[in-house]
């Protein structure tokens, strides 16, 4: 061992791997002279730092299921759906108990910011064969006496090696069993797709995968399970925006069982983890991490994967098989984007109007709503109500306005004209209070806006799996906004304090000692701003439905009449399948009791007649709905409405 290598470990005597584990020479000084102060330090400043973007980013995260992470011993963290990029990982490590470190991929590790994170949380680098594929050099022909074998004109063969893989323009893959010489190889099998022979026929173009050995590309994720330490792995692979998981990659089986075929009595755990994100490209928004119930590797499996072969494959699909069951019931699975987008607007119009429900809720009703609904999606009932709700949604898509708005049209044509005359002064009182800060925070607004909507183009296009992209906004918003607020509040404070050295005769010692002081203020005027600018742009969106209430007044009385009738369907739909979905008695693990079905029903059907009910006589309507003959409904009315008939006049 060389001298150099010698001097690169860390204050506890580990060894720092000339494999960029570490990142540059900066990277391993930063991080040693961290671990001075304790071994968990860079972590915990990682983890801190994760914690700060997330929390600035989400208005809420609801955690759920927290009882299922073992508090002790191996586990893997099987996380999905893969939907926020960057940022899906720092969710998970803010809210997870564990100390956990993510299995990332070697080329993101080698990025300079993001690697440096990556390593302070103790990420795991693995090597993707996926991400060393190359455009061969040449081109390659089938052998006229033997379909595996392949014959190259300016090829260079003997840099290849078995296992890897060659990939035609048609995407048919061989798997390389024998090199012979620059020119000619050996397949294990023929190209199966029967297009290859006619691309072959003429020289084909190809790209190349290499193959690594998963006992060398694993070894430090067996060593932390072994260790009793935690992983979290995508398993889907990289991220995307689909309705539902993509196919489950085996390499987290590989890790669990590798690891304990390493170590006999070994008990590693899979806890599937699940994301589910409200907006998730918006600041402010809001997310549910939830944890399955922990999965235990039967130690037949473990055995299996020893014998190798036919009978590790099957132990390695049987346990992907059992994490990919354990991942659909902690997040939302539609079979397309049209029937998400259409479960979404049936939740909105099913859900309370006298309470909001938690993420968590909303999240479980969801996946109700979907269970639901797609089993029996082409009965009559099903199809009518989606060309119904596709028809409403397509009203407010051409007036410019969101569902919960609908409601909210006040009918006195008097009341609408005050609420928007109301409103336009809100906006510009606001206005006026978030101008001084503008300086500070629209470039930046700007910058992050303009990068991840051309980040979010570019993946879309280099990608067969993202519809839109959405998936990579927010972690740019966040890469963007990290590495620009810090530039900006230096150079605005530099600016001002240049000015008062000049124009009111500061001396240049003074304004280097209140440069802190007042770059913390711009800080905080742009943190102030921020917050201001979300006050002011909900105003404005309010002014929006108001104006269309004012004048177009039988616009808005028949959206509020079919909005209404859609109400009613969904209410009836909902109670005639409930018992199929939920199974015995629905009453009692309802997220939408009765008294609120029916208070929403008797709201919108006034609405509708252009009348505003007072609460007492929603009460009463809900009453006689629940008990026809006498009696009241309990405190659950009193907390519903708010409303006591025991009470004295």
């Amino acid at each position: 061992m060389s001298s150099k290598e010698t001097k690169r470990l860390t204050p506890f005597g580990d060894p720092v791997e000339t494999d960029p584990f570490y990142g540059d020479e900066f990277g391993i000084g930063i991080h040693n002279f961290l671990a001075t102060f304790g071994r968990d330090t860079p972590y915990r400043i990682g983890k801190g730092i994760q914690e700060f973007v997330v929390k600035s980013f989400f208005r809420e995260v609801t955690v759920r299921g927290i009882q299922n992470v073992p508090f002790v011993g191996p586990v893997i963290f099987v996380c999905g759906p893969h939907a926020n990029q960057f940022m899906d990982g720092g969710v998970i490590s803010s809210f997870t108990p564990r100390k956990v470190g993510f299995v990332m991929a070697k080329t993101s590790m080698d990025k300079p910011y993001l690697g440096r994170l990556a390593r302070l949380t103790e990420a795991i680098p693995v090597k993707r064969p996926q991400d060393y594929v190359k455009k061969g050099q040449g081109t390659i022909t089938i052998d006229e006496h033997s379909a595996v074998t392949l014959r190259g004109t300016d090829t260079e063969f003997t840099k290849f090696s078995p296992r890897w893989t060659i990939t035609l323009p048609n995407k048919d893959k061989a798997e390389v069993l024998r090199v012979v010489s620059d020119t000619e190889l050996v397949l294990k099998a023929p190209f199966a797709d029967p297009t290859s022979a006619e691309l072959l026929s003429k020289g084909s173009t190809y790209r190349v995968t290499p193959h690594f050995d998963q006992n060398v590309v694993f070894a430090g994720v067996h060593d932390r399970l072994i260790s009793g330490g935690t992983i979290g792995i995508f398993p889907e692979g990289g991220s995307h925006d689909q309705p539902e998981l993509l196919p489950l990659k085996a390499g987290f089986s590989l890790m669990a069982l590798g690891a304990m075929a390493k170590q006999p009595g070994l008990d590693v755990k899979l806890v599937p983890t699940g994301l589910t994100y409200f907006n998730r490209d918006k600041f402010r928004s809001t997310a549910v991490l939830e944890f399955g119930a922990p999965i235990s590797v039967p130690q037949e499996f473990v055995e299996k994967y020893k014998a190798g072969g036919a009978e590790r494959r099957s132990a390695c699909d049987a346990l992907v098989s059992m994490a990919h069951d354990g991942l659909k019931a902690v997040t939302i699975n539609a079979p397309d984007h049209d029937t998400l987008l259409l479960i979404q607007t049936i939740r909105r119009l099913y859900r309370p109007t006298n309470r909001k429900l938690d993420p968590g809720e909303n999240l479980e009703l969801t996946r109700r709503l979907i269970a639901g609904y797609v089993p029996y999606k082409d009965q009559p009932r099903h199809k009518a109500l989606r060309a119904r709700t596709a028809a409403y949604t397509e009203k407010l898509n051409q007036l410019g306005i969101h569902d919960h708005q609908v409601n909210n049209m006040p009918v006195s044509t008097l009341w609408v004209a005050g609420r928007l005359l109301y409103r336009i002064g809100q906006l510009g009182l606001f206005a006026a209070l978030a101008l001084p800060g503008a300086i500070i925070t629209l470039p930046v607004g700007l910058v992050a806006s303009v990068v991840s909507e051309t980040k979010r183009k570019e993946a879309k296009a280099h990608s067969s799996v993202k519809l839109t992209g959405q998936d990579v906004i927010a972690s740019w918003k966040i890469i963007i906004a990290g590495a620009y607020i810090p530039l900006h509040i230096g150079i605005n404070t530099a600016a001002l304090l240049t000015y008062l050295v000049y124009k009111h005769k500061l001396t240049p010692l003074s304004a280097l000692a209140a440069s802190p002081a007042v770059a913390v203020g711009l800080t905080a005027l742009g943190y102030f701003t921020y917050r201001m600018t979300e006050t002011l742009f909900s105003v404005y969106r309010s002014i929006k439905p108001l104006t269309i209430a004012l004048l177009k007044r039988n616009a808005t009385a028949e959206l509020r009449a079919e909005r209404a009738a859609l109400q009613h369907d969904i209410y009836a739909l909902v109670n005639d399948t409930a018992s199929k979905v939920l199974g015995g008695n629905p009453d009692q693990i309802r997220l939408v009791s009765k008294q609120e079905a029916h208070y929403n029903e008797f709201m919108s059907d006034q609405l509708a007649k252009g009348v505003v009910p007072t609460e007492e006589e929603s009460f009463r309507y809900v009453q006689q709905k629940m008990q026809p003959k006498v009696g009241l409904l309990g405190e659950t009315d009193k907390d519903l409405f708010g409303f006591d008939p025991n009470a004295e006049a």
